[in-house]
């Protein structure tokens, strides 16, 4: 038989356990209570192509919007290159009611401001945002966008003086662009300024699709000495294939997008797109959760730039890779 004194105990115990369990249970219900109180945040993230440019740059946007607004719902649409679907799904996310536009591109960008002058557009990978008329005043944004531009004011002159440093020979590059990237032009426009400095000719190819970027790449394979792939979501849509006829050719690809040199490219010079993308994150962070105004937030402007060369490519075209440190091999 249990004591009076074990009996009580046992009685206490219980009590107390019951307390306990009454009151997580009453914990948890307000931390759900508290949980469906918050905003849903919704982002439509829309970008012009599929490219690992601009694959890397949403990958960083999403990892910190997911890792800032655990309640974050991300709408991620892509254009395929084409305006008027760029037109359709800008339509879609406004009768959605999303809390902000992400662009990824210039022409999405440019599609987004025209759709909207009341949702809050934050824009990356845009080459020119103010030549391509997105913004007027970077410093302080006047209207309902800012972003993250991925050029530098020096970064024409690296990429020129690496290619002459892998290729002391180098005379001739071919450039594949769309005519009407807008931002394609503007740096065609400073490749040519550039290149007169190391005495190399640039032949251009203009195309208007990814199918096309391929067949003019190869209409070029004779009359250079190297490819070069600029910022153009056109041409960088179709770089696997570009890349393949060239190497057919013992013909080097030269791109400004570090993350396409692991398709074979020979070497690229330009920012890091995941810590882009993650700069536009923070700033959509800024925006939507902590109703920071538009015109507060300056447009930003890549600065860090990174020099990767692809080692099988570089083999195969019996070219030798400078004892650099500041240069990242790609096996």
């Amino acid at each position: 038989m249990f004591s009076k004194g074990t009996i009580a105990g046992f009685f206490i115990i219980l009590c107390c356990a019951l307390f306990f369990s009454i009151s997580a249970v009453k914990e948890y219900k307000k931390n759900i209570k508290l949980k469906s109180q918050e905003h849903i945040y919704t982002i439509g993230l829309l970008k012009t192509i599929e490219h690992p440019a601009l694959d890397e740059t949403t990958n960083g946007v999403i990892q910190v919007l997911k890792n800032e607004l655990p309640n974050v719902k991300i709408i991620s649409e892509s254009a395929q290159g084409d305006i008027a679907l760029a037109q359709q799904i800008m339509q879609k996310f406004s009768q959605q009611k999303v809390d902000a536009v992400i662009t990824i591109g210039t022409m999405v960008t440019q599609v987004a401001m025209r759709q909207t002058k009341t949702i809050p557009i934050i824009f990356g990978s845009v080459t020119d945002p103010v030549g391509s008329g997105i913004v007027a005043n970077p410093t302080s944004p006047e209207k309902n966008i800012t972003g993250v531009s991925n050029f530098s004011p020096n970064i024409t002159h690296q990429q020129i003086n690496f290619f002459k440093q892998l290729m002391p020979n180098l005379k001739r590059i071919g450039i594949v662009y769309n005519a009407g990237e807008a931002n394609s032009v503007v740096l065609v426009s400073k490749v040519q300024e550039e290149a007169k400095k190391f005495d190399i000719s640039i032949r251009e190819a203009i195309a208007q699709n990814t199918n096309d970027a391929v067949f003019m790449s190869k209409s070029l394979l004779s009359y250079v000495d190297a490819i070069f792939i600029d910022n153009d979501n056109t041409a960088l849509g179709a770089i696997k294939g570009i890349v393949d006829i060239a190497m057919k050719k013992s013909i080097p690809v030269f791109c400004s997008d570090i993350d396409s040199v692991q398709l074979g490219v020979l070497a690229a010079v330009g920012p890091e797109q995941y810590k882009l993308g993650e700069e536009v994150g923070k700033m959509a962070i800024d925006i939507v959760k902590n109703k920071k105004a538009i015109k507060d937030i300056p447009v930003k402007y890549s600065i860090d730039t990174s020099y990767v060369v692809n080692i099988s490519s570089a083999k195969k075209l019996k070219i030798t890779i400078p004892n650099d440190e500041s240069i990242k091999i790609l096996e």
